[in-house]
C-alpha cells in the first residue's frame, strides 16, 4: 500500500508492546474519538508498517505508525523527557550498575530484587531508577528487554527510541545470544540439551495483583488451548554437584516469560531460591537438596543473566557484555567450592 505523503512515522518501542493501536494513539497523542481512529483505519490513512489494520491491532517494538499530519496537535516527531528527581537510597541502588557503554547503547548489571517496569505496588523500578542517567543523554535511556524481579545481570537500553526499536527487533529475531547461569537442584539427565515444552499463562484466580505465573504444556493440548506459547531452553551442565545441585549454563531460544524457571521445575531441576516454581523438598531450611548446608545458601532466586552477545545495529561489531554475579551467587559459590574464573565465556561452545 502506498505511504501518505501527509502521515508522519512513529517507532513503537520495548515499554509500549503489545497495546491495542487505538489505546497506543490516545496515550501517545492525547484525546482522540474513538469513531476517527476507526475512519481511518477502515479507509487505510492510518498504518502500521505500511499495512491497512483495526483498531484492535496490538502493536509490537520495531513497528512504524504511520499518522495523520493534524491526528492530534501533539506528536512525537521530537523527542523530550522530563527529569524525575530520585531519592538518595534510589541513586545508590543504580550508581554502580553501569558496566558497558557507548554513543549509543548502555548496559547495566541489574540488582537482584527489583522489578524492570513498574506495576501495582512497585514504586521502584529500573525504568525509574534509570533517570539516574538522563541528564548525561538529554533524555532517558529506553528499555529493549526484560529480568524478573529476582533475576539479576545484564539489561541492554538504548539512548534513542528509534536504536530502542531495532534492538527490541534484534531479541524478537534471535540474533541476540543471551547466557545465563544458574544453580539448580538436581541434575539433567543428560550434560546438555534443549527443553521445548509450550508455555501457558496460569490464571490470576486469587486476584492478586502483581500475579505472573505459567506452566509447562506437556502433552498434544497445545494445538487446543488458547495462549500457549512455543518455548525452547538450551542447558549445559558447567559443573554437577554430586547428584544434588548443578551449575547450569542456560540460554533461553525464546523469550517468554519465566522461561528458564518453568522449564527447569518441569524436569525437576528448579533453580535454587526459586519459590515460585521450586519445591518445599528444594528450599533450604535444613532438609531436601541442602540439608549439609545449613543456612550457608540464601533462599533467594541462584539465576543470573550473565552475558549478552549480538551485532552492534549502528557499528556492526561485535558485542560482548558481561556481568558479574549478586553478592548471594558469590557466597553460594564460594561455600560450594565454584570458581566463576574458570567458566568460559559460551559454555555451549566447549561441547560442540
Amino acid at each position: 500500500m502506498k505511504k501518505s505523503t501527509e502521515n508522519f512515522p512513529i517507532i513503537v518501542t520495548f515499554e509500549d508492546e503489545d497495546k491495542r493501536l487505538d489505546r497506543w494513539l490516545k496515550a501517545k497523542l492525547g484525546p482522540i474519538p474513538q469513531s476517527r481512529i476507526e475512519l481511518l483505519c477502515r479507509k487505510g490513512v492510518l498504518l502500521v508498517n505500511s499495512e491497512k489494520v483495526k483498531p484492535s491491532f496490538r502493536v509490537m517494538s520495531g513497528d512504524t505508525i504511520e499518522v495523520p499530519i493534524g491526528l492530534s496537535s501533539r506528536n512525537e516527531k521530537t523527542e523530550s523527557y522530563k527529569f524525575e528527581a530520585l531519592s538518595k537510597a534510589e541513586e545508590n541502588i543504580i550508581r554502580d550498575t553501569l558496566i558497558y557503554e557507548d554513543e549509543y547503547l548502555l548496559a547495566i548489571n541489574k540488582p537482584s530484587g527489583i522489578a524492570t517496569q513498574g506495576g501495582t505496588g512497585q514504586k521502584v523500578h529500573i525504568d525509574k531508577l534509570i533517570s539516574f542517567f538522563s541528564s548525561d543523554y538529554h533524555t532517558k535511556p529506553r528499555l529493549v528487554h526484560r529480568l524478573d524481579r529476582e533475576t539479576s545481570g545484564v539489561l541492554v537500553l538504548a539512548k534513542s527510541s528509534k536504536l530502542a526499536a531495532e534492538l527490541a527487533n534484534c531479541f524478537r529475531d534471535r540474533s541476540v545470544k543471551k547466557i545465563y547461569w544458574a544453580l539448580a537442584a538436581g541434575i539433567p539427565n543428560d550434560k546438555e540439551g534443549s527443553i521445548e515444552f509450550p508455555l501457558v499463562k496460569i490464571k490470576n484466580n486469587l486476584k492478586i495483583d502483581d500475579f505472573e505465573k505459567v506452566q509447562c504444556v506437556t502433552d498434544d493440548r497445545v494445538h487446543s488451548i488458547d495462549n500457549a506459547k512455543k518455548a525452547k531452553s538450551n542447558y549445559v551442565i558447567i559443573e554437577a554437584l554430586g547428584t544434588r545441585a548443578c551449575w547450569l549454563g542456560l540460554s533461553p531460544i525464546t523469550g517468554r516469560t519465566h522461561q528458564l524457571r518453568a522449564h527447569l521445575a518441569q524436569i525437576n531441576c528448579p533453580i535454587i531460591g526459586d519459590m515460585k516454581y521450586g519445591k518445599n523438598s528444594q528450599v533450604n531450611k535444613g532438609d531436601g537438596w541442602g540439608s549439609l548446608l545449613g543456612d550457608q545458601i540464601e533462599n533467594k532466586l541462584h539465576l543470573h543473566s550473565r552475558s549478552i552477545m549480538f551485532t552492534h545495529p549502528i557499528t556492526k561489531k561485535q558485542i560482548f557484555i558481561e556481568a558479574e554475579m549478586p553478592s548471594h551467587m558469590i557466597k553460594s559459590w564460594k561455600v560450594l567450592g565454584l570458581d566463576a574464573r574458570l567458566a568460559v565465556a559460551d559454555p555451549f561452545l566447549q561441547n560442540d
